[in-house]
């Protein structure tokens, strides 16, 4: 026989009435009574009927969550956060936190948006600053619909954003090489198609400028990134693509006049490539040539076998447990204004740099 609320009352020694706004997530549920139903949910193995309950409350007790990829350390140190948000947020044990990744498909990201925001969770947290993402994200965030971004400072989105200074991470990655004697600072750009990207060769560009020294054009490259969505559907295949592009285009600043004494990177794996180009032509990382990445992917260089670089850290984790905090209030009270948080980022230093 399947156990009831009623057995759960029992149990617990409390009225239906109790358990019912316990299982709803209504206030009015004192804590001691609260451990006593618990305790009774956990002896009987009660689950609750979540389609029952969601014909009478009107929620799924599910929160989307989108991802571009997942299998990295950002990814890693996001998850972590959004679990430990929701369960910190009032309530927010109830919720089922649903994840999904596009690799990059643009099609598939938009099926994956339009799935769950049509009455499969009750919120979504969007993670990334694609371009083509904008006009969708736009529109839900007119109807209501309780929506946090992560990384996109979408001025024009009505929602909650939390938005990760990167101009100011790649500033500081800059004026570290700059403070350590390097006059010949290079970067590698990633996919421009991307916010993050743009915001880290301002970084890069602003701290240059900041410190009088030349923008020199020919020491900024844009790699070719037109095979990478078709690669990033697969879980391995962008970071073959970023790897590549890093050992390809270092190899093209080595050829084209005077080297670089360090180059910046807005991501690790770029970094990656560029070290492998840089051994091959018998250079040495930070005696001939320092490097600075970002995202300080240390599980994924160890996974590949490759040195780990000084990197710039994204406060992932916070900004996952902030989102999720943001968007279970933002359920609970549709109407409460927007909220724009702004995290810092931090220089990590393994060794890759070197005073000249």
């Amino acid at each position: 026989m399947n156990t009831t609320i009623s057995d759960v009352a029992a149990l617990a020694g409390v009225s239906k009435a109790l358990v019912s706004r316990y299982l709803n997530g209504k206030s009015g549920v004192g804590e001691q009574s609260r451990k006593r139903i618990i305790e009774a949910i956990d002896t009987l193995h009660y689950t609750p009927n979540a389609l029952a309950r969601s014909l009478v409350t009107q929620k799924t007790y599910s929160i989307g969550v989108l991802l571009e990829l997942i299998d990295s350390d950002v990814a890693i140190s996001l998850i972590k956060g959004l679990e430990l948000g929701a369960l910190d947020a009032p309530g927010g044990d109830k919720y089922t936190l649903i994840y999904t990744s596009s690799f990059g498909d643009i099609q598939r990201k938009k099926r994956q948006m339009n799935y769950l925001t049509q009455g499969r969770a009750d919120g979504v947290i969007v993670f990334g600053s694609q371009v083509y993402n904008d006009e969708l994200i736009i529109r839900l965030s007119q109807t209501n619909f309780p929506l946090v971004l992560i990384e996109n400072d979408l001025s024009a989105a009505q929602t909650d954003r939390i938005v990760i200074d990167n101009v100011g991470g790649a500033f500081e990655a800059t004026q570290h090489l700059i403070r350590q004697g390097h006059r010949r600072i290079a970067h590698i750009a990633g996919n421009m198609n991307l916010k993050t990207t743009v915001d880290r060769m301002q970084g890069y560009i602003n701290a240059l400028q900041y410190h009088n020294l030349p923008v020199d054009r020919n020491r900024i490259v844009f790699p070719d990134y037109s095979a990478l969505p078709d690669n990033r559907r697969q879980p391995i295949g962008w970071e073959k693509v970023f790897l590549e592009q890093g050992y390809v285009e270092m190899k093209r600043l080595l050829e084209q006049g005077e080297a670089p004494d360090a180059v910046f990177l807005p991501t690790d794996f770029l970094a990656f490539g560029a070290m492998r180009a840089l051994e091959e032509a018998g250079l040495r990382v930070p005696e001939d040539i320092s490097i600075v990445g970002y995202d300080n992917e240390i599980a994924v260089a160890a996974r590949l076998g490759i040195r780990t670089v000084t990197s710039v850290q994204q406060p992932l984790e916070q900004a996952g447990f902030q989102a999720a905090q943001l968007c279970l209030r933002r359920v609970e009270d549709p109407q409460k204004a927007t909220e724009r948080i702004v995290l810092k980022t931090e220089l990590k230093d393994h060794g890759t740099v070197r005073e000249r």
